[in-house]
Parts: structure tokens; C-alpha cells; sequence
């Protein structure tokens, strides 16, 4: 496998102890499963790559104006300081390395026992870090992701994330000059402090397996699956000579699975 240069954190991704929201058991709805049926794709369509501290997929193509998939929030666990980022995007690879705009959920440990989770987004190199605007989310909540160029001149984008099993929503049309390539749909262990090409990241969380289902990307002003798309990189997370996550083949619904080992 190459490991090819994902695009590194400007700074710590971590999330403020003051602004984060501990989701109560009330709140967080559980829905087991969710996880879609569907024959898988042979392997032969997408080239398998390597990260450092992301597993997912993105696609080497261009004139790209949205990505939108849906995921179940995963049950996460992890010690003080423990991160795990899921995320769809367009950028943050090879030319793009600091050209992406990105939004999904996250799950935060700060401190031993406490868990926060939630909506957060990002352009880069825009924003200096993530920014959490406070919608909390819950293990096992079915979220829907999307991120979409707005007609017209601007530069204007619509974010949007949705917690379809508590009601909670946020959106932002935000401005950015993409250079339009490289959708990605992530799960990530993000960088600590200052970034570079070998960490340090956050202690890893365990999440052990997201699913992506409707994934598509909207290239040249048209909606298409990524089971249709050319250029698929499969993103395994490995670090020497470890292998830390894995992501599975595409479905013919469009839908994948990263696994941790």
C-alpha cells in the first residue's frame, strides 16, 4: 500500500472542556443496527491507500460540488484525552492537503468517565481548528451529513448535519474557494498539538465500526453514488507497522464499513 499525504491539523482539534455538552442518557436515543444490507462490490475498483490517523474512502476526481452520506453514531470509548472524528468533506489530499471543508460528528473524552458528542465543521486553512456550535448527539443516532455549493457566484456552501433520531439539526452556508476535488467520507483520529506527518494524535478511541450508507458526491452539478465512481482510494489507518483500522469494499447501495483491528 502508499501512504499518501492526507492533509495534516493546523492545530489541536480538541474540544474546549467549556464548550462541550455532556449527552445525557435522555437524550441520546439508541437504535441498534442500521446498517445497511447490501451486496458488496468486488475490491478490484478502488486502490488501497494508507493514513496515519484516517480510514474511510476519497475519490481522485474533480469538479466536485457536494458530498452527503448517512451514518449511525457509533458507541465510543476511550481514557482522558481520547478523540474519534467522523466526517464527509471535499479536499485534504495530495494537492489539496490545506483545501477542505469538512463537517460530521464527534466524540470527546475529557476526563476519565465523561463522554461529550456532538455536531462539529471545519474549513481549512480558514478555520484555525474545528468549531462545535453545541447540537449534542448520541450513540447509536442515525446522522445524515451533506455539504453543497450553492448556485451563483460566492463561493457560498450549505452544511448541514442531522440527527434524525433526536430532532437536533444544525446548518451553516459558509464561504470557501474549494478546488473542488478529493470527496471523503472519514473516520479520524485527529492530530495533538502542533500537526505533523507523525502525530503526535489523541489516544485512540474505540469505536470499532462505522458505516457509511448513501454516499454520493455531486460532480459537475449531477448526484452520483460513489459505487459509481472512478478513482476510489480505500484509506486504511496504519501506523508502522500496525494496522489500526480498515475500510471495506463499496456496496452496490453506495454504502461501506471502517473497522478498527
Amino acid at each position: 500500500m502508499t501512504q499518501i499525504p492526507d492533509r495534516l491539523r493546523l492545530r489541536s482539534r480538541a474540544v474546549p472542556a467549556a464548550l462541550t455538552l455532556v449527552v445525557f442518557a435522555a437524550t441520546a436515543a439508541l437504535a441498534g443496527g442500521g446498517q445497511a444490507a447490501a451486496a458488496v462490490t468486488a475490491a478490484a475498483g478502488s486502490t488501497p491507500v494508507t493514513s496515519l490517523h484516517w480510514v474511510g474512502y476519497t475519490f481522485d476526481v474533480g469538479h466536485v460540488t457536494g458530498v452527503r452520506a448517512h451514518w449511525t453514531e457509533p458507541r465510543v470509548t476511550g481514557k482522558a484525552g481520547s478523540e474519534e472524528f467522523v466526517w464527509i468533506g471535499i479536499g485534504g489530499w495530495n494537492q489539496a492537503d490545506y483545501n477542505i471543508i469538512q463537517d460530521g460528528t464527534f466524540a470527546y473524552f475529557p476526563s476519565a468517565g465523561v463522554r461529550n458528542e456532538g455536531v462539529w465543521w471545519e474549513r481549512v486553512p480558514v478555520d484555525p481548528e474545528a468549531l462545535f456550535p453545541g447540537v449534542p448527539v448520541g450513540p447509536g443516532d442515525h446522522i445524515s451529513a451533506a455539504i453543497t455549493l450553492l448556485p451563483g457566484k460566492g463561493n457560498r456552501w450549505r452544511m448541514t448535519v442531522d440527527d434524525t433520531t433526536s430532532g437536533a439539526s444544525w446548518a451553516m452556508t459558509v464561504r470557501f474557494k474549494s478546488m473542488e476535488v478529493y470527496p471523503s467520507f472519514v473516520v479520524e483520529d485527529p492530530d495533538e498539538d502542533a500537526a505533523g506527518p507523525n502525530g503526535p494524535f489523541y489516544p485512540f478511541a474505540r469505536w470499532r465500526s462505522v458505516t457509511f450508507t448513501s454516499a454520493a458526491v455531486r460532480v459537475r452539478g449531477a448526484w452520483v453514488p460513489i459505487a459509481r465512481l472512478s478513482g476510489a482510494l480505500r484509506v486504511n489507518m496504519v501506523r508502522g507497522r500496525r494496522t489500526l483500522a480498515t475500510a471495506g469494499a463499496v456496496s452496490k447501495r453506495s454504502s461501506f464499513t471502517v473497522r478498527q483491528r
